[in-house]
């Protein structure tokens, strides 16, 4: 489900799946009656196991606008983002009320709970870009802010998803974007 279209690749655009599990691929399978384009090249799920969906000299409509999609190689992170706290049963849930174990809950900015992100799967997400970069002659930095920004597709290396629009969360606040530049650079 992408287009068959070779395309040079400036950015990586990383986003998380706001879901449990793999629960975003099953999306990806039944959106559209299992025709939608709108999948990511590679998903990494909370163990750090990396999925390629289809190859990277291609593109889907991940995005939603072909002048970002043909330029960027898309990587889901399997992190359910902010969660709520449940006082009756004392759990923390994500927007579909699908509950988070205990042990990926932590505290941080904006004032809210967030899945943490494991260190296997951070490092994979390292292991993973610096793959590409290095295949695709895609700078090796990521942008330090996960804010929306105007001309971030003039950007070339590592880009959110939320940086492309404002409505989206991720990356979360325990995404280290430092470190995560530091390793890169490694």
């Amino acid at each position: 489900n992408y287009f068959k279209i070779h395309t040079i690749k400036k950015q990586i655009i990383l986003a998380f799946s706001l879901r449990s599990e793999n629960r975003h691929i099953n999306r990806f399978r039944n959106k559209e009656l299992g025709k939608s384009k709108c999948w990511s090249n590679y998903s990494i799920n909370r163990e750090g196991v990396v999925y390629k969906h289809f190859d990277e000299k291609y593109f889907s409509n991940f995005i939603g606008d072909d002048a970002i999609d043909d330029q960027s190689i898309s990587i889901v992170i399997e992190n359910m983002g902010m969660l709520k706290y449940n006082p009756d049963n004392d759990s923390y849930s994500n927007w579909l009320n699908e509950v988070c174990d205990s042990e990926y809950v932590g505290i941080r900015s904006l004032g809210g709970f967030w899945e943490i992100i494991p260190d296997d799967q951070f490092n994979s997400i390292v292991s993973l870009c610096k793959y590409i970069c290095d295949e695709f002659n895609i700078p090796k930095n990521c942008v330090e802010f996960q804010q929306y920004h105007k001309d971030i597709i003039n950007f070339k290396g590592i880009v959110f998803r939320s940086n492309y629009y404002d409505y989206y969360s991720d990356i979360n606040p325990f995404f280290d974007i430092k470190r995560f530049n530091l390793l890169l650079s490694e």
